[in-house]
Order: C-alpha cells, then sequence, then structure tokens
C-alpha cells in the first residue's frame, strides 16, 4: 500500500481526478478523464494496460515486511524458537507472535482480529496457515514465561 484514500464510497472523484494529473505529470504522462465534457482540456490516454484488466486482490506489504525484518535483526526468532524448542512445542509460536505484534504496529485488532481478517489483508507468507488456537496459547506462553 502506497496510500490510503479512504473509503470508496466515500471519495472526491475530482480530487482524485487532480491527483492523478499531478503524479501523471511528475511522470511524464498524459492522462484522459473519460467523464470530462471539454475536449480541448482533455488529454490523451496511454496506459499500456489493457482496458479489460481487474485487480483481484492487493495486500499491504510495507509495513508488515518492515516489521519482520526488524524482528528478525532484534533476534527475537533466535529466543522463541529456543524457548519452543527447550519445551519442545511444535506449533510456529515465533510466526504467531510476529503476526500479532506487526498487527499490533500496523492495524491493531484483536487475536481473532488478527486470524480471521488481518492476515489475509497482508503480505505475510510465513503466517499462513497460523490457527486462532495458536494465537491464545502463544499468549498462555509468553505469560508463563514471566516471573511470578
Amino acid at each position: 500500500m502506497i496510500h490510503d484514500f479512504g473509503r470508496a464510497d466515500q471519495l472526491n472523484r475530482d480530487e482524485l481526478v487532480r491527483l492523478c494529473r499531478s503524479i501523471a505529470r511528475v511522470c511524464g504522462l498524459i492522462i484522459t478523464d473519460p467523464l470530462e465534457s471539454n475536449p480541448e482540456t482533455s488529454q490523451i490516454q496511454n496506459t499500456g494496460l489493457p482496458d479489460d484488466l481487474k485487480t483481484k486482490k492487493t495486500l499491504s506489504l510495507g509495513c508488515p515486511l518492515v516489521i519482520e525484518s526488524l524482528w528478525e535483526s532484534l533476534g527475537f526468532i533466535k529466543v522463541i524458537e529456543d524457548i519452543t524448542r527447550a519445551k519442545k512445542l511444535k506449533i510456529p509460536y515465533e510466526r504467531v507472535l510476529l503476526a500479532m505484534t506487526a498487527n499490533r504496529l500496523c492495524e491493531p485488532d484483536s487475536k481473532l482480529g488478527v486470524w480471521d481478517r488481518w492476515l489475509s489483508k497482508v503480505n505475510m507468507p510465513s503466517c499462513n496457515g497460523l490457527k486462532l488456537k495458536y494465537m491464545y496459547d502463544a499468549m498462555d506462553l509468553l505469560h508463563n514465561m514471566c516471573p511470578k
């Protein structure tokens, strides 16, 4: 995601057309507004893309990618994997905790929200297949590690 424009049903079309023209100008492109009635001010459209091209799905990449990189560089992978290995646990708790942490930093939601909604909106292939139960169990694992 480069920019969040908000809800599609609440967008101001004129502002978006103005933004498109500004971006096109910077990129050296020319665009046409098919709804514009004045042919003298309309410009030639040349996107190079087929007219019937449709976007099926987009995934947020930036925030999760940065967080995953920081997660690794701070050593969380090794620490959590050492703990799960010592306890002989087979569940990928490190990936579960990464997913919940990334969610908290990007778009805070509940454990159910992370599993049910958020993971399907971001590009974190290493977190595919996580189960909701793992998220609750991961929190128990962390709680049990805290000194009493």
